[in-house]
């Protein structure tokens, strides 16, 4: 069976994350494996560790132990609760734990409204090994019948759609894979070919590829997004390019490319 991390801090925010990580999990019949991160204050040089951290971690999982039983009844539910950096060590647990999925909202417990991401949200998503669903705050999960991918029609290794096309198969959804260009021009021939490959790996579902013309990437995918009526967006996180602008900590937006559309975040 799947497992689906779900990183928890107990806001308002993150309880409507785990929601939707609930019914996602139901709907790819995997387990959830809520994880609760403590950050560690400045310890003195002789001080072992801080009594009120020791007073947290027990109180986080009491709370951890009550939601587990609280979304048992829908799925598999376990909970881990640890001490440090939060982003550092959920890309270690989702690597010790060998986890599928990563479900994260946009925003945690500290709120900030020049943010439409949260720095921990960013930060995984430029380091994670597996699969990341971004859920906007107040998005409830609904059935996922149209699905944009985001492509800059660079090569792709075809195993890195397997998400996608997981996902898509499971709901019988429609897969418009979305090439936005600055100018007017023919495609190279580099990116032709890569457009009639994507086109191929995407043969188990039903599909369609759309190039248009717009002198901003992000507003174009944007506009597509909701034109469609769109229930997730999928980017394949490469390093350079389009999607590590939307990560730069210089952008005040940083990823949500949407505010009412998860997305689905395919590490490279």
């Amino acid at each position: 069976m799947q497992t689906i991390l779900c990183p928890i801090d107990f806001s308002q925010n993150s309880h409507a994350e785990l929601k939707y990580a609930s019914q996602f999990a139901k709907f790819i019949g995997a387990r959830l494996l809520l994880v609760y991160i403590e950050p560690i204050p400045y310890l003195d040089p002789d001080t072992f560790i801080a009594e009120p951290v020791i007073a947290d971690l027990e109180e986080a999982r009491q709370q951890l132990a009550a939601l587990c039983k609280e979304f048992s009844t829908e799925v598999p539910c376990d909970y881990l609760v640890q001490s440090g950096a939060a982003s550092d060590m959920i890309i270690a647990i989702t690597k010790e734990k060998n986890i599928d999925w990563i479900v994260m909202g946009t925003k945690g417990a500290d709120n900030k409204p020049e943010a439409l991401v949260g720095s921990v949200t960013a930060d995984v998503a430029q380091e994670t090994s597996c699969p990341l669903i971004i859920v906007p705050q107040k998005v409830s999960w609904k059935p996922i019948h149209t699905i944009v991918l985001a492509s800059d029609f660079k090569e792709t290794k075809h195993q890195l759609l397997n998400p996608l096309i997981t996902i898509a198969q499971q709901a019988n959804a429609q897969v418009f894979a979305l090439h936005i260009e600055s100018e007017a021009t023919e495609l190279s021939e580099e990116k032709a070919i890569e457009a009639i490959r994507l086109e191929d790996w995407l043969g188990a579902v039903s599909s369609s590829m759309h190039t248009l013309v717009h002198e901003d990437v992000q507003e174009g995918i944007d506009a597509f997004v909701h034109k469609q009526h769109a229930d997730l967006v999928a980017v394949i996180a490469r390093k350079h390019g389009f999607f590590a602008s939307l990560f730069h900590r210089s952008v005040t937006r940083q990823l949500a490319l949407y505010t009412d559309v998860p997305t689905l975040v395919i590490p490279e």
